[in-house]
């Protein structure tokens, strides 16, 4: 089920506490089939393509457990694997991120609007990271997922 929730202010936390609050909520994860995921990923026709972590050894950083890799440095991997996208830049393919929260206890997937408003990308990316049906998911917008030519630039 995916619930849009407000996100409170970050509290600082030690990195002690963060591999605490990581440790506990892995340990919630080991008796499912499927381990949940966290990743970078692309929605390209109607599939999810990306770079995902197991939730046990990914990375944390900040109040999140996050990916260990990033857009640009994976692209040239999708584009390899994806021929219709050789020609294209990794900002013009809808993406975002798909995180856990280690306040709040939540997934959280960033991405652009038109991902956020889409239920079947949603499903899609719940479904490739593993990301148990009864789980609160996070939804946000950022605006450095949104494709540039989408976006307003001011004129100097």
């Amino acid at each position: 089920m995916l619930v849009k929730i407000k996100k409170p202010e970050l509290e600082e936390r030690s990195l002690e506490e963060l591999l605490r609050l990581h440790a506990k909520a892995a340990s919630k994860f080991v008796a499912l089939k499927k381990q949940p995921r966290v990743g970078i990923f692309w929605y390209h026709n109607k599939k999810v393509l990306g770079d995902f972590f197991d939730f046990a050894s990914a990375e944390v950083y900040g109040n999140v457990v996050g990916p260990r890799s990033n857009h640009y440095d994976f692209w040239e991997k999708i584009q390899a694997a994806t021929p219709e996208l050789a020609c294209e830049e990794y900002e013009y393919i809808p993406r975002g991120r798909v995180l856990f929260d280690l306040i709040e206890g939540t997934f959280v997937i960033i991405s652009s609007a038109a991902i956020i408003a889409n239920k079947s990308a949603l499903k899609a990316i719940c479904r490739h990271s593993n990301i148990p049906d009864n789980f609160l998911v996070t939804l946000k917008t950022d605006q450095h997922y949104e494709n540039p030519n989408n976006l307003e630039w001011e004129e100097d």
